[in-house]
């Protein structure tokens, strides 16, 4: 059903084991269920980055930082590692520590900007699972 080279696209962003628990949810003529979830998670993930960009330009770490742990956990159940990776790396970035557990504007301005390459990595990401999903529809959707 799935060739190699596709194959290998796919592990490259999902778990495939996710990916198999999915596909035998669904129909198998149409890929309903498969193709709504993840479909689905691309496109909020894409919206997500969007507000990301939004909130980073106003400088808005916590919620920023709050925006990454939401998709960094829809990703984690619909198994795209990839993308839940590069969510729990910004997080981390945003994690402001100033021992006594305030926050100045120094460390803000510090944490925003290891946070501004991750979301250009982030985009990449989702861009990437996208491509993987379409290949794997494309050729499988009737």
């Amino acid at each position: 059903m799935v060739d190699d080279e596709l194959n290998a696209k796919l592990k490259q962003v999902i778990e495939m084991a996710v990916f198999s628990q999915m596909l035998e949810m669904d129909d198998h003529e149409e890929r309903t269920f498969s193709s709504s979830a993840l479909y689905g998670f691309i496109e909020t993930s894409e919206n997500t980055v969007e507000d990301m960009d939004e909130a980073f330009s106003k400088g808005d770490l916590q919620h920023l930082v709050s925006l990454c742990d939401s998709l960094r956990r829809f990703a984690s159940a619909t198994g795209f590692y990839e993308v839940r990776e590069c969510c729990g790396n910004l997080k981390e970035g945003g994690v402001m520590s100033s021992g006594d557990g305030s926050a100045s504007v120094g460390v803000e301005v510090f944490c925003l900007s290891r946070i501004k390459g991750g979301i250009g990595t982030l985009r990449d990401s989702i861009c990437f699972a996208r491509r993987a999903i379409d290949s794997f529809y494309k050729g499988n959707v009737k």
